[in-house]
Order: structure tokens, then sequence, then C-alpha cells
């Protein structure tokens, strides 16, 4: 019986890679197979490594000429490879000329430029891959820095030569610890290629996670910038910056700090100056990363180094990231805050000081630093005039009036936002706003608010009924408001005088009072002076309820909650009551205001305000249980 020709191929490829693994190493055969041959683990002196990989076997007869094994691979076993967390390293073997060749599979998938529904792909092994013995011996450190990344360089030119031997000293100065030059071995890779086409040059990034191309401006061979002879960290010039730039970015994933303080070289050398430059580097996604890396510091110093060398538009772009990340990190508002404090010092140009001031006002009322964040941004006017035709400009400082209680500016500041008809904003300077759904529809809700706390209630009616007509989504606090006008204009709180001061004297000598009948009276006294009084209402609120007139209770805590829209207490209480007088509407109406108001963890607070109640442990629970349904339902629906 004649043996067949694959079996006698299998067996000398078998004995030819089996002759290659060190005698101590325990090699373990995997039947079936499923696409994979052995199992190694790697020992040292008779002790295990931990050290454990794959291998995939393919012998072939084929005729091998200049040292390359040409091989056929089904893309389904590739991307079976690339989902196996141990390395799998595909050992190619001649059976005529006994060579033998190996590649790690794992991120072999993601380098290939495949085409839609592509079954299987031709890869030539060449003599970069060719392996023996002594590579085997070597493999343990290999996979020790799994984490490392063979690096391969191609070029096809005379000058592409010459860069590429240029760009190599720079990646092995700031990536040294990354990378391994043509080290095809390593179960992660990257390809760079410099070529031509139609005349142009062009260099490609080609890895696991990072794939482009970019054409290299046009430079002549003889350019002495490409002739220097030793390596020097800050000798960054027109010949490589545009491919460091690149280099930058698409190494950042695997090692950020050599990125960082590439960066740095590139800034200082101004070649890292514009919007594009800012663009392309992914301030955002990088920004992330060094926090997450504690590379903050490191980030926040090419920030500063853009600032010092007067790239401001850069800079300010570089702003925004910081902007759509600080309000979850300290560290970061504080460095944001020099950064731009800085820049003002340094810059001469008033349209940079003026947005530099604009942004420092969004920070400061972040922080509710109510007066710093209103001079700030009449700062940001007086350096930069254009911020009077911008509507965001006249929204932030009429929020701000409103804090303060300048309710009739802030109803001015609020309409001629909405009166603005905003020009292009130049692209240079990066003015930073929240901007909302419907935002112009809301500031009539603004609007109005501003017109109640005036006591023009009518007036402020037609502004909450305008909003109501341009939302799709009604807030819950603008509804419970609008009936709230309802109230007050039926008590015949329109158009009224308000007298603070006299109300709050009224206000202040009721409390004095043993009576809570008469203290009704000299509230509601207080109240008709000053419609807006909520300390006239939560007094009143309380003496309503111990006389039990639960309704005019509820309404009086209620109207406190919502002009204090921060006074828990008052909220908590109108809850109580629209839970014991069973008024269920108005409970689920006013536990979705609290909700929006004080956001889930609210609960908490009210769980504790109902443990602190006289009633029984049981119906406690219940409460509790009940609303914290009732949350989940609303965040679910929401």
């Amino acid at each position: 019986m004649k043996r067949p020709t694959q079996h006698i191929t299998e067996t000398i490829s078998q004995r030819i890679f089996e002759n290659l693994i060190p005698v101590e190493w325990v090699v373990r055969e995997i039947k079936p197979d499923y696409g994979i041959d052995y199992l190694i683990e790697v020992f040292k002196s008779g002790k295990s490594t931990g050290i454990t990989f794959f291998v995939q076997l393919k012998g072939s007869e084929q005729e091998i000429k200049n040292d390359i094994f040409e091989k056929q691979f089904e893309i389904d076993n590739l991307k079976y490879y690339s989902s196996l967390s141990l390395p799998v390293l595909i050992v190619c073997v001649s059976t005529k000329t006994k060579q033998t060749w190996g590649i790690w599979a794992n991120k072999l998938i993601k380098s290939l430029n495949l085409k839609p529904k592509q079954e299987t792909i031709k890869l030539n092994l060449g003599i970069d891959n060719l392996i023996n013995a002594e590579y085997f011996n070597a493999i343990e450190d290999v996979l020790k820095v799994s984490s490392r990344y063979g690096l391969k360089i191609n070029t096809d030119s005379d000058l592409g030569a010459i860069l590429s031997s240029n760009i190599a000293n720079f990646i092995s100065h700031f990536y040294q610890d990354t990378f391994e030059l043509n080290n095809a071995y390593l179960p992660n890779h990257y390809n760079l290629s410099f070529f031509t086409r139609d005349a142009k040059h062009f260099f490609t990034v080609d890895g696991p996670f990072f794939n482009k191309e970019i054409e290299i401006d046009s430079i002549e061979i003889e350019d002495p910038l490409l002739h220097r002879p030793f390596f020097n960290e800050n000798d960054i010039n027109i010949a490589n910056a545009k491919i460091l730039k690149l280099l930058v970015v698409a190494f950042a994933r695997e090692n950020l700090n050599g990125s960082l303080n590439l960066l740095k070289k590139l800034i200082e050398n101004d070649y890292f100056s514009s919007v594009d430059d800012a663009m392309n580097f992914d301030p955002l996604g990088i920004l992330k990363s060094s926090i997450h890396q504690n590379l903050l510091y490191q980030f926040n110093e090419n920030v500063k180094s853009l600032i010092k060398k007067g790239h401001y538009d850069a800079f300010l772009f570089f702003d925004l990231s910081y902007f759509a990340l600080n309000q979850n990190h300290k560290d970061l508002i504080q460095l944001r805050t020099e950064n731009l404090k800085f820049a003002i010092d340094q810059t001469t140009e008033y349209p940079v000081k003026g947005t530099c001031f604009y942004n420092l006002g969004n920070i400061e009322k972040g922080l509710f630093n109510t007066e710093t964040a209103i001079s700030h941004y009449f700062k940001a006017r007086k350096f930069h005039p254009d911020y009077l035709n911008r509507k965001h400009w006249w929204r932030e400082l009429a929020g701000l009036l409103f804090t303060k209680g300048h309710f009739r500016y802030a109803e001015l500041f609020y309409k001629k936002s909405i009166d603005l008809v905003e020009e292009n904003i130049p692209e240079r300077y990066f003015r930073l706003e929240m901007n909302l759904p419907n935002q112009e529809s809301i500031i009539y809700a603004l609007i109005g608010d501003c017109l109640l706390f005036q006591c023009k209630l009518s007036e402020a009616k037609s502004w909450f009924t305008k909003f109501f007509q341009n939302q799709n989504s009604l807030n819950t606090e603008w509804v419970l408001k609008d009936q709230m006008l309802d109230r007050f204009i039926e008590l015949g709180f329109d158009d009224i005088k308000i007298d603070r001061k006299s109300s709050l004297e009224i206000c202040e000598q009721a409390l004095n009072l043993k009576d809570f009948k008469q203290q009704i009276i000299e509230f509601k006294k207080a109240i008709k002076l000053n419609p807006v009084n909520g300390l006239a209402w939560f007094n009143l609120g309380v003496a309503e309820d111990k006389e039990k007139n639960f309704q005019d209770a509820f309404y009086a805590f209620l109207n406190t909650g919502l002009l204090q829209d921060g006074d828990k207490e008052a909220q908590f209480n109108a809850l109580l009551i629209a839970f014991t007088q069973e008024q269920d509407i108005l409970f689920v109406l006013l536990l979705q205001y609290i909700l929006e108001k004080h956001g889930e963890l609210v609960i908490n607070d009210l769980s504790d305000y109902f443990m602190n109640k006289p009633f029984p442990f049981e119906a406690k629970k219940m409460i509790i249980e009940g609303i914290v349904k009732m949350t989940k339902e609303m965040k679910n629906s929401a």
C-alpha cells in the first residue's frame, strides 16, 4: 500500500519543525487541530516560564525561489486566529529546501487590505520571515514583550530610503520601548511605506489600529536637510515634519508618552501650530488617554508650549477638549483656568484675550462664582466686541443676572439673544457654549420666568404659551410654573408693585407669633406685597399644615419649591402632602420635577426624609420602594 504524498509532506515538515524546538520545552500536539496543530509551553532551567503559544504548521513541496514561500490562507482561519488570546505562530516548511518561515497571526488580518466577501488570500513569506533554532531560543524574550510591535519600513526609491533612515532614528529615540525595527516575528506589527505614484511621493502607516496614507511634499533628494549624519531629536524640518506629525497620532495608542514628547519637539520647532494640526491630533481622545495614564500634566505642557509659541488658534482648539471633559475632573478645571490666564498675559491679540475671558466666564459660571463670571463676560466683550453679536453671550449673562435677582435686565438680555441674527463666526476663534435641543424655545420659558419674578404674570403666561407651542417634549418645571401663574393671577397678583422690604419685615414679625391662624393672616399679607417671597410661602405652608389645611399647605410648599428650586425641604413637604392626600397626578409631576432639578441621587435624601417621619416602618418601606420604582420607570421612558 502506497502512502499518500500529503502524509509524507506532513511528517517531514513536523520533524523539521520539532527539531527546531528546545528539548526541555513541552510540545503538545492538538488533535483534531481545527486550525491549530500545537500548544507549546516554554520551560527554562526545568521550570515553566508560564509562556505558551499556539503553532499552525504548513508543509509544502513547492519550488522555492528567492527564499519566498507562497501560501494561500482562508480568511475565516485568520479571523479565528485574531479571536484567540494566546499568540499564534504560523510555521511554513519547505520539504525540498528544509527552510522554515514564521509569522505571528493574531493581528495579521487587521493589516490586510481585503475586499468585501473575500474568502482567501495569498501571502508571500520572504527572507525576513525565515526562522531557525536560534529564533526559538530567543522567543521567550519576544513573547515577554508581546506589547512591543515589530516595525518594518519599506521603500521603492532613493528618496524614500533616505527619509526612512531619518524617520527610523526618530522612532528608535521616542518609541524605543514600543517598536523593534525589522522584527517580523512579533505578534503585532506596523508597516511604514515610502513609495511613488504618478511622480508623487507618498507615505503610509499600516498597523493593527491605525491605517493612513499621506502625500509627502515635494522634496529634492539633494536637499541638505536630508543628509545630516548624526541624529538630533531637535532636527525636525520641512522634510520630515509632516511624517512625524502623522506618527505622533499613529503611535499614541501604543506609547502615549513617546507621542507627547515628540509633539513637544514639533511645537518647539514651529511644525505644529495650526488648527488643522490640532484637529488631526484628536486632542479630546488624547486628553482622555492622558488622564487615564496619569500623563495629564505632560499633555498640558504641550498646551502651554502652544501658548508660549503664540499658536493661539491651535491652543483654543485644544481648549475645546478641556471644556468637554472638565466637568468630571477638578485638576482639568484648574489647568484650563491657568492656561487661559497665561494666554491672556502672553498675547497682544485682543480677539484672543476676549475669547479667553469668555471661556474663563464659562468656567466660573460652572463653579457658581457669579460675580467673577459676569466680570469675565464683560471683559470678553471689551476685548472682542464681536461678542455683542453673539446669542450665547447674551444668554450666559442673562442667566447670571437672573441668579443675582436682576430680573428685568435678565429679561432684556434673553430677548436680545433671540432677536439677534448672527453673522458667520470667524473660524479662528473658538467660542464655547453648551447647545441644548430647542434652545431658542427654551429662552421663551426663561423670559417667562423673568417676568414671573417681576409679577408681570399675564405677560409671563404668554411667553410660556409660546414655549409650549414650540416644544415636542415638556419640562415638568414649566408645566408646574404655568399652573402656578394661573393661581397667582386668580389671587390678583398680576402687575402689582412689589414691596420686598415691607414683605420681608411682615414675614419676620409673623415668625414670632404663637398662634398659627394669626401667622397665616400675616404671611398672606407679606405675600400680597411680594408674591415671589419664598420665605413667606414656606412658613405659610408650615402654618397651614399645623391647622390641617392640607390643600393650602401643599400649594404653599409647591410655590416655595418652584420659586426656590434648590429648596428640597419645601419640595419634599409638598410631595408628602400629595401622597397622603392621594393626589396621584400632582405626586408624579412633583417627583419628576424633583428628579429634573436634583438628579437621581436625590432619592437618597428623599428616603431619609420619609424614614424620619412618624409612620409605621412597613409603611415607610412601601413608600420608598414605590418612589424607587417610579423613578426607574421615569428614567426608562425618558
